[in-house]
């Protein structure tokens, strides 16, 4: 395997005291983050401390610049805003704070890690950067030593490209080879300060690792776990955490793609859209993330305290709970809803949007703590354009309509299915066209009536049932050849349906 670190640009290894401004500089071999050596000086002004390392000029705009930096006079620090990164062109320089206080400073070797913006950095032309460094600010001055201050390893990268075959732990190791410190591992949990990108034809298998996103100074789109076309993934309990805005996309055409029993934890945005031949996507838990996608089928799954699912596929046996907007699932049919159960969070449970034409769809889901029916609140939301009907064919629980189109919603409760199918006697074959009636023994109501199709079945997959009811009628063929004789039909619709089977007899020999 191999990575390729993105948008690479190089500033000082500080392997040569030149180019490095505002002290005096000596290199230090035992103190170091990569390379023979590290840049060194004595700090010693009360108030501004600079150690900039000027060249370039360097397009940096919108870059992370990652500054190597370790200090060994923190009980002298100011009190607020005692570190900050330097930016400039030339002509202006501006600072950005990094830590607030010297408390956030542990001490030892860090990457003060942060993007070169209009926001971070005011005024500085950000396509020529002559100008790169650190700001100390004491409150008091520190003593003079040898050295206490060390930098090292000045760059910029936004991320990685994994290719080849992998995991996340052996894409962790060979950043550590090549000191990059995007991807790092610290007692068994990767940290990744960047974009993952899985690239064209990698080979990507990972199980039961843990991959956080921590709190930095990045900007909102730096965070991204995503693979490129042609590659294959194959991800099992993966925990997967962003403590700033990260993105997980999957929308590529890809070879195969697997995530199973994955935990998804404050992540911004999903997206699971990839053109892909049996994906596998089963067992996965999202809890706190923003709006997910969902172009694939997906298996007991459980979304908790998260956005909107936008969804396209299907849902069986899933959870959304606690949604935090309205709805917690729009898709277009309550039949991409298989056995799922809601609990309600803000607004709706589903919105099915625009129903123009007249059409039947199965709710057998379960629902609680949602409004009645019309209200605001209501499970299902749904606009049926005028003149269209909306069955719902209701086997599950807890369902209630809010229907703001002019159009209307028939609701079935307990709907089985109510068929015949006619047979010739002397072939053994389905009569197609033969017309069937069924009436309601108890008050002749109509069941059932129509001509059968050409496997010679006529059905109601959406009569509700009540209760048991004796039915009785007939199936017939009196015009357009073959003619075939009335066959009685009778029977009980009970709460699995009722089917049955008229066998008749040809009446023009």
């Amino acid at each position: 395997m191999a990575i390729t670190p993105t948008n690479l640009v190089s500033i000082s290894d500080a392997e040569s005291v030149t180019g490095w401004t505002n002290d005096s500089f000596s290199l230090e071999p035992d103190i170091k983050v990569q390379g023979g050596n590290s840049v060194s000086c004595a700090q010693t002004g009360n108030g501004n401390n600079d150690a900039w390392f000027a060249g370039g000029p360097w397009n940096l705009a919108n870059l992370h610049v990652r500054l190597g930096w370790n200090t060994a006079y923190v009980a002298y620090f100011a009190a607020t805003n005692p570190v900050q990164v330097s930016i400039g062109d030339g002509s202006t320089t501006a600072y950005a704070t990094y830590y607030t206080a010297n408390s956030d400073y542990a001490g030892g070797w860090v990457d003060l890690v942060i993007v070169v913006d209009a926001t971070n950095f005011p005024g500085v032309n950000l396509n020529a950067v002559t100008e790169v460094g650190v700001r100390v600010v004491t409150g008091s001055k520190p003593r003079n030593v040898p050295a206490n201050a060390w930098f090292d390893n000045f760059r910029a990268i936004d991320g990685l490209q994994i290719t080849g075959t992998s995991d996340f732990a052996a894409a962790a190791v060979l950043d550590a080879a090549n000191v990059y410190k995007v991807f790092e591992e610290i007692d068994g949990v990767l940290f990744a300060v960047g974009e993952l990108l899985i690239t064209s034809g990698c080979t990507f298998t990972s199980a039961n690792e843990t991959v956080i996103f921590p709190s930095r100074y990045v900007s909102t789109s730096l965070y991204k776990l995503s693979a490129d076309g042609n590659s294959s993934v194959d991800i099992s309990g993966m925990v997967l955490k962003s403590l700033g805005s990260a993105v997980v996309t999957f929308a590529s055409p890809l070879n195969s793609l697997s995530l199973v029993s994955c935990s998804f934890i404050d992540i911004n945005q999903l997206t699971f859209t990839p053109t892909v031949t049996s994906p596998t996507f089963s067992n996965n838990a999202f809890t706190g993330c923003g709006p997910t996608t969902q172009g694939i089928d997906a298996t007991n799954c459980a979304w908790g305290a998260s956005d909107t699912i936008t969804l396209t596929s299907t849902l069986t046996n899933c959870q959304i709970n606690n949604h935090t907007s309205s709805p917690g699932v729009a898709c277009s049919s309550l039949d991409q809803l298989d056995n799922c159960s809601f609990v309600a969070g803000t607004g709706h449970a589903v919105d099915l949007g625009t129903v123009n034409a007249s059409t039947s769809m199965t709710w057998n889901s379960e629902a609680s703590g949602y409004g009645a029916d019309g209200t605001s609140t209501a499970t299902v939301l749904v606009n049926v354009a005028s003149g269209q009907t909306l069955t719902i064919n209701n086997e599950g629980g807890g369902l209630t309509i809010l229907n703001t189109g002019p159009g209307s919603v028939n609701v079935i409760s307990g709907a089985v299915t109510v068929r015949v199918t006619v047979i010739a006697n002397d072939t053994g074959l389905p009569v197609q066209d033969a017309r069937v009636y069924i009436k309601r023994v108890s008050d002749g109501t109509t069941v059932l009536t129509g001509l059968t199709n050409a496997s010679g079945i006529i059905e109601d997959t959406a009569y509700s049932y009540v209760g048991d009811e004796a039915v009785e009628g007939w199936a017939r063929k009196s015009t357009n050849a073959p003619l075939y004789k009335t066959s009685p039909i009778a029977g009980t619709i009970t709460s699995i349906g009722f089917q049955t089977s008229a066998i008749m007899i040809r009446d023009d020999k």
